[in-house]
């Protein structure tokens, strides 16, 4: 419940594009720009919901490596869900990019 839902994709007039759940709450990074440094309570409540979303992509060998504020998703109920798994690795794949790159 707290990754955006990824929908499909594929190949469109010599493009590429994938569909991914519509969440229209704005991202952490844009709330923080907002509204400056968030009360305790909140950073706590978002970083439980984050800590949900890494816990089930680790548990299903994915590694997430572009965990920032942008990638965190406010959904019209107060949900947050992490997006951008677009560096994500399979923690069963080998390296695909390496030290300093």
């Amino acid at each position: 419940p707290n990754i955006v839902r990824y929908f499909g994709g594929g190949r469109s007039g010599g493009q590429q594009y994938f569909a991914m759940e519509y969440v229209p709450g704005g991202s952490v990074e844009r709330l923080i720009k907002s509204k400056g440094r968030l009360p305790w309570e909140q950073a706590l409540d978002i970083l439980r919901q984050v800590a949900l979303a890494l816990e089930y992509a680790h548990g299903n060998g994915v590694i997430h490596r572009d965990l920032k504020p942008a990638n965190l998703f406010f959904a019209g109920d107060g949900q947050v869900k992490l997006g951008d798994f677009g560096i994500a690795r399979d923690s069963d794949a080998t390296a695909l990019t390496a030290a300093g790159k």
